[in-house]
């Protein structure tokens, strides 16, 4: 069934070179690139905005991103307890808890939840599209760009990886980011969890 979900939009968005199990099934070395950031949301782990601190892990086979891992090291419940989401356009996409006072054994058995993917149906008209922003670089000029996809409610969040992560977890509709700056290490792992949840990733540039 996930399969079929994934042939019938996914494909809307993207090529057979995006979304396709061909690629798992013959995969070559020689083709993939792995993009690391050990510490997305630099300027908010330095300010003490712990959850939006991120580690980011994606895979890129022929430049299209394939598989990503995000783990968010502290919850904004508890500073304890971490979350990593991680999947692809292929597999969907899952989450599992971290508690750093669990033993091996306890984090071998851990449960991983399936998130269900994107309500694709048309909003009503009243809905209000909630959009993650930057905390850092965030301008007159950029809150005039989001606000002409009104109503909207901007919602200011750290980290490019935390911001996914909640866009993965439906607390935010979109994430808009319309300046130069992220780089591959940013959005490779991220995207790839938003094409599992069945959405789509642009550049308007």
């Amino acid at each position: 069934m996930r399969r079929g979900w994934i042939e019938d939009t996914l494909r809307t968005y993207y090529g057979e070179d995006e979304v396709s199990i061909d690629p798992w099934e013959t995969f070559n070395t020689k083709d993939a690139v792995v993009w690391i950031d050990p510490l997305d949301g630099t300027s908010d782990f330095v300010k003490g905005n712990l959850p939006a601190v991120t580690v980011l892990i994606g895979l890129s086979i022929k430049d299209k991103s394939r598989l990503g891992i995000v783990h968010n090291p502290f919850s904004e419940d508890d500073r304890e307890v971490g979350k990593t989401i991680f999947g692809s356009a292929e597999h969907g996409v899952f989450k599992v808890l971290s508690d750093k006072n669990l033993t091996t054994e306890e984090l071998v058995g851990r449960d991983i939840e399936y998130l269900e993917p994107f309500n694709v149906e048309e909003p009503d008209e009243d809905h209000s599209i909630k959009v993650a922003a930057s905390l850092s670089h965030f301008s007159p000029q950029i809150k005039e760009i989001i606000e002409t996809i009104e109503p909207v409610e901007i919602v200011r969040l750290g980290g490019a990886g935390n911001k996914c992560c909640h866009l993965a977890q439906s607390t935010v509709d979109a994430y808009i980011h319309p300046s130069p700056g992220l780089m591959h290490w940013d959005l490779c792992a991220p995207e790839s969890l938003v094409k599992g949840m069945g959405g789509w990733a642009t550049n308007l540039f």
